[in-house]
């Protein structure tokens, strides 16, 4: 019997000398993964920000084309609305002027045959067929007469009808190239648009990614915190004397971290079956409430490390400094 005990001993202090470290290694190992996978999420995260600049920027080139292009669409139709403007004041013009040549012809006209008839009273003319060639005479002369005087204006208003004519020309062909341009410019706006809608898309497509590659990256820096939590939770409390230094006196550290090996070993994870107490220093929820808001920590969870510490720094001075009965410990069972 007794040496079966021997055995049994020697048995658990085997796996004690081998279990131990092999755990540490297998925390470590767990740990750098994790750190691992955050360095390639973090990577994947950058490549998706850069695409998501890329496709940005040229979103804002495309549309800064595609304003350009209805600007000068917009241009080449009020270009043409002018244009026609133009043409129905030249086609007025026209109209005008050409009423007021056939009034000059009729006036002509007229006066050609009142010389006649005046010439024809007052005994020039004789309206027998005998002197029939001198009626003509003297009526050509009347109307050559009628002409010279005339014919300054009617050169003048045929000059304008010429240059109108001209400018009706111009004005077609001008119509025509600013219907050319209009259906270009149509063209050019249909196909940048079209255009902007791909990159709008592939724009909206990089940025889903972005999002999704941030969600992984966050994840990935949750499970690399909780690998270390799990790691800190098997190497007891000095994983945690960093932080206890920095929110504790020097003379409490100590202290505190055999506070926090007697309440959960350095398992910021610890809850307590019974009670509920939580975290490294197993604080119940009525005592975190204010002890976390007067440490700086309103709203941070009792399985946040950091909070935990600085909120039982905050409760062990705020103990000493109220002068309870157990000192600085008085708020724990665990005392050092």
């Amino acid at each position: 019997m007794e040496a079966w005990r021997s055995f049994l001993g020697f048995l658990a202090a085997l796996a004690l000398l081998a279990g131990v470290p092999g755990a540490g290694v297998l925390a470590q190992t767990e740990v750098d993964r994790a750190a691992d996978d955050v360095t390639r999420a973090e990577a994947e995260k950058a490549e998706a920000e850069h695409l998501v600049d890329a496709w940005a920027a040229t979103r804002r080139t495309v549309q800064a084309q595609v304003m350009a292009a209805l600007f000068s669409l917009e241009q080449t139709n009020s270009q043409l609305e002018q244009t026609s403007f133009q043409l129905l004041d030249l086609r007025d013009e026209i109209f005008d002027t050409e009423a007021r040549i056939r009034h000059l012809r009729i006036v002509t006209e007229t006066r050609a045959v009142e010389a006649y008839m005046e010439g024809t009273a007052a005994g020039l003319i004789s309206i027998w067929p005998a002197s029939t060639f001198e009626q003509r005479a003297l009526l050509e002369e009347t109307v050559a007469s009628t002409k010279r005087a005339d014919a300054q204006e009617l050169a003048k208003l045929a000059t304008e009808k010429d240059r109108l004519a001209g400018l009706q020309e111009g004005y077609e062909k001008a119509q025509d190239q600013l219907r050319s341009l209009r259906a270009e410019a149509e063209i050019q706006s249909r196909a940048l648009q079209g255009l902007f809608d791909e990159v709008d898309a592939g724009y909206a497509t990089s940025y889903r990614g972005l999002e999704a590659a941030d969600a992984a990256y966050r994840r990935e820096v949750s499970e690399w915190e909780e690998a270390r939590r799990r790691r800190a939770a098997r190497a007891g409390v000095e994983p945690w004397r960093t932080l206890v230094q920095q929110y504790f006196p020097e003379n409490l550290v100590d202290q505190a971290l055999s506070v926090m090996r007697c309440e959960s070993g350095g398992d910021p994870d610890a809850v307590h079956p019974e009670s509920g107490a939580t975290g490294l220093f197993q604080f119940l929820a009525g005592t975190w409430a204010f002890s976390s808001v007067n440490a700086g920590f309103p709203g941070a969870s009792r399985l946040d490390a950091e909070a935990n510490i600085a909120s039982a720094a905050w409760l062990a001075d705020h103990s000493s400094a109220s002068g309870h009965p157990q000192g600085a410990w008085g708020h724990w069972v665990c005392r050092p």
